[in-house]
């Protein structure tokens, strides 16, 4: 072990061994970290006088992390080789060796927290022996996995939240599988990026890739030299000393050699998984507003024969480049914002793609179901949006054509006869002449969750690649069958083992494929795999998947409710507020276009909410042909989504708030927008939507709900927009139709009545509720104001005072505004043909148990719009959500 860790009462010192690995820049300096305040520096002389109380070997720092107000001083106490050859990173011919992280240790540095650690067997491993699986092998054991990372302590996480050792252990788990380091290299460059820094640092033709280690200087390892993107340790590593910074990249590492025709061939393969929009599946699925997408994974294939100059060949894997999510993971994707909405981000994510190359090809691998063929098609309205990008997308319906029997010679010939023109106009790099053979495109593949089918066709394509460079070096394949070629088996445990790492990472087990690839045919143990594996994933879904995204988000220097910025900050960052101020709006505005309205009273003078929700109703002519044709009017729907958008910019000044929409849905006349500030963007997921018809008995959607839910600072939100039956109907009709939509309100992502099960529910519409006296007695009370008496009569208050169950929980802030329906359009008078009435409601629900406090500030109703023979009423809430035990974590 290259370092010596030694404990005193108030200092750890961390010591390069002499005889270390000669790259260490750490020779001949003592690191010192303070026990009580967590400073750390350098210092060539020693800081105390004192015996350390233990000393122990240590393989690295990687850096600290801050939880729970802690902070810990992360270290490796047992690693693996998993290869030493030349030219794995660096610019030049030199040994590099790469290793992976066995076991890996937090130390609490805080006077205030009992120091538990000063013994040597706190330090040792404590793996079973018979799950040490050395090398590559223990990303292919399932039952490794488990113990590693789906223990009783991730139920007992599940049960007891986010205590401090199940938020630190979470980190040790974590750091155990799949994730790699080296002490002279840049991991997270490829061959191509390494050579052209190279070269644009002015470095010679002959130094790049030369084996004469005096030709050529070595470079300096800097912290600028590092892609953020795939630093696993950068957050953590910001507090050493930048001699001591380690890269650590998640993923996998990989190589092989062997004997093919008299010739040594060797294959190294790595695969970095980017940190942004990182986590675990339906925490990381599609686009963020930076480009970034879920499961973004580069994996580059490095090949040579005789020790000759290496050749490299890139691909990406990502989610679908569109804003989607899942409720569960049996519930179908579901869109959140609209193809011009994603048009920006759509764009960034092409500029970063432009990094491997102007040539860009999109395989597609879903399927033609329809819950995957609606991401299908948002990918190919984005690309149509953007004509001058320079795009292809390749649509391969993996299931349909990739048979149990035939997964490598099916998608192989698709991939010759597909993309084997767009493999030969990408090229590949070559160290022997970089300035002539660059990679000038890149192949960017996804399935659903970038796992199985992408893997497959990865590999397949790098199969395929293999073959055309065999055939330059006069090594081809000949009549030998794939599976009794020595080459194609080696690369297929090469690539088994990435699909199998990146799904640990991504889904928490295997790659589901794995045996029955290896097995090259279908088999009974290769179908068990599949079910087993599959299970597994579930459980998985169920108690580890958080336990993992917690691990993530510390090492990252986030919380699973917080949101930190840059990395480099040194200061430390305030925690977002728990409280949410929230604005929501309801308006039947009678077929009238809401975007010629001046929006500005409706909103009053809330200009700094957090989240704005508009509710309308009969958005459009509800004429006959439209409810039947079930027609929307996404034009008129674009305008006013564009007029929300200008006028929330004026009233916060057009200054740094910034809103934008988190997501819409439309039935006919029914239309649901919620608007958001940007700030709080990264803090919301898990984004679905609903529709629940009751017109006709549930056959038209003239009359119904529509919802969006989500999840905001970790707390579930749902807003539902709903039109009941007219007044004329009796009240227990009404009561039935919103029994039924909160019962039925998104069960296509999840159980039946689940809209109960949110933090806090909102519920605004034109419910048509009646005041049971006659007309003359309405008016002459309203003529006196006596709302207090009305109200006595309102159908919602006398359900409720009767305890008619859907009415029971459902609250309402005090109405202190006149009745909202029905007037003369055009005019501020009542229209007497039907009684006056609050039909224009805004109701919520806090879950009893989810510590969630509303304090209504403003209820009312907008009095000068005349366009409609409703007024638009509005709520004003603060909603206070119970302080989480998950604080801030600042790195």
């Amino acid at each position: 072990m290259p370092f010596t860790l030694c404990c005193y009462n108030e200092w750890l010192s961390v010591e390069s061994k002499q005889g270390a690995d000669a790259s260490l820049d750490t020779l001949g300096v003592v690191l010192w970290v303070n026990r009580e305040s967590g400073d750390i520096k350098e210092s060539s002389e020693p800081l105390v006088t004192e015996q350390p109380l233990i000393k122990i070997d240590i393989e690295a720092v990687l850096g600290t992390v801050k939880y729970l107000g802690t902070p810990y001083l992360v270290v490796v106490t047992e690693s693996e080789l998993v290869v030493d050859i030349d030219f794995a990173a660096p610019y030049v011919c030199k040994p590099t060796k790469i290793y992976t992280i066995k076991t890996a240790r937090c130390i609490p540095l805080n006077g205030n927290t009992p120091w538990m650690y000063n013994s040597e067997e706190w330090f040792q491993n404590e793996t079973d022996d018979e799950n040490q699986l050395k090398g590559m092998q223990v990303l292919n054991s399932v039952t490794q996995w488990f113990k590693t990372m789906i223990s009783n302590d991730d139920i007992a996480d599940a049960q007891t939240s986010d205590s401090t050792s199940s938020g630190i252990e979470s980190v040790e788990r974590t750091l155990c599988v799949g994730y790699y380091y080296t002490f002279d290299a840049n991991l997270t460059w490829s061959l191509q990026r390494h050579c052209k820094h190279a070269s644009n640092s002015g470095y010679t033709q002959s130094q790049i890739g030369s084996t004469n280690l005096n030709e050529a200087s070595k470079l300096p390892h800097t912290q600028e030299s590092i892609d953020t993107n795939f630093d696993w340790a950068f957050c953590m590593s910001r507090t050493l000393p930048e001699r001591w910074a380690l890269v650590l990249i998640q993923g996998y590492v990989g190589y092989t050699k062997c004997e093919y025709n008299d010739r040594l061939v060797e294959l190294f393969l790595i695969g970095r998984r980017s940190t942004k929009r990182s986590g675990t599946r339906l925490n990381a699925r599609g686009i963020d507003n930076e480009g970034n997408v879920g499961n973004f994974c580069e994996s580059e294939l490095r090949f040579r024969i005789d020790a000759g100059p290496w050749k490299s060949f890139t691909q990406i894997r990502g989610s679908v480049p569109v804003y989607w999510g899942q409720a569960s993971i049996t519930a179908p994707p579901l869109l959140s914002r609209s193809i011009q909405e994603t048009s920006e981000a759509f764009m960034n994510h092409w500029k970063l793609l432009q990094e491997f190359g102007s040539k860009v090809y999109f395989f597609n691998l879903l399927s033609i179901r329809e819950n995957e063929l609606q991401l299908t098609h948002a990918l190919e309205s984005n690309i149509r949006l953007h004509p001058k990008m320079d795009i292809e997308l390749i649509n391969y319906n993996f299931n349909e054509h990739v048979k149990w029997e035939s997964i490598s010679t099916e998608g192989a010939y698709f991939v010759k006869e597909r993309l084997g023109e767009a493999m030969k106009e990408i090229g590949h790099f070559d160290v022997e002449s970089p300035n002539a053979s660059y990679q000038r495109g890149i192949v960017r593949t996804n399935c659903l969750d970038c796992l199985d089918r992408t893997n497959v066709m990865q590999w397949t394509i790098s199969w395929v690649w293999l073959l055309g460079l065999l055939q330059l070096h006069d090594l081809p394949l000949g009549d030998i069958n794939m599976e009794d070629c020595i080459l194609f088996t080696e690369l297929r445990s090469l690539w088994c083992a990435h699909g199998d790492a990146i799904s640990l990472h991504y889904a928490g087990t295997p790659s589901i494929f794995t045996t029955h690839i290896k097995q090259g045919k279908s088999t009974m143990s290769g179908y068990l795999h599949y079910g087993k594996t599959f299970a597994q994933r579930m459980f998985s879904l169920l108690i580890a998947d958080g336990t993992r995204q917690r691990a993530f988000d510390i090492m990252l220097g986030r919380s699973c409710h917080h949101h930190l910025q840059s990395p480099r900050d040194t200061k430390i960052l305030e925690a977002i507020p728990a409280d949410l101020k929230i604005w929501c709006g309801t308006w039947n505005l009678g077929g009238h276009d809401g975007s010629t309205v001046d929006l500005e009273e409706w909103l009053g003078s809330v200009s700094n909410a957090d989240l704005y929700c508009f509710c309308i109703q009969e958005f459009v002519d509800l004429t006959a042909f439209r409810v039947v044709m079930n027609i929307n009017n996404e034009s008129r729907q674009n305008n006013l989504n564009a007029h929300i958008a200008n006028t929330l910019a004026n009233l916060s000044g057009r200054g740094s708030v910034k809103y934008s929409r988190i997501a819409s849905i439309s039935m006919i006349g029914l239309y649901l927008v919620v608007f958001a500030k940007e700030e709080l963007f990264p803090h919301i997921k898990a984004i679905a939507k609903t529709s629940v018809k009751t017109g006709l008995c549930g056959s038209t959607g003239n009359k119904g709900a529509v919802g969006v839910r989500f999840e905001i600072l970790g707390h579930p939100i749902c807003f539902l927009n709903v039109h009941l039956s007219s007044g004329k109907n009796p009240s227990q009709t009404r009561m039935d139709q919103l029994t039924h939509i909160l019962y039925q309100a998104f069960s296509e992502s999840g159980p039946r009545g689940s809209a109960w099960k949110h933090s806090l529910l909102l519920i605004s519409g034109d419910f048509n509720f009646n005041i049971k006296m006659e007309t003359g007695e309405i008016l002459s009370r309203l003529r006196k104001s006596d709302l207090k008496s009305l109200l006595l009569h309102d159908e919602f208050y006398q359900n409720k005072a009767a305890n008619i169950p859907v009415c029971t929980d459902l609250n309402e802030a005090k109405i202190k505004f006149a009745p909202t329906y029905k007037f003369v359009k055009g005019t501020l008078f009542y229209n007497t043909r039907r009684n006056p009435a609050w039909c224009d409601r805004i109701l919520w629900y806090a879950l009893a148990n989810s510590k969630v406090y509303i304090n209504p500030l403003q209820y009312t109703r907008q009095e000068h719009y005349t366009v409609s023979d409703h007024k638009p009423v509005s709520l004003l809430i603060n909603a206070a959500f119970g302080k989480e035990e998950t604080p801030l974590i600042d790195l």
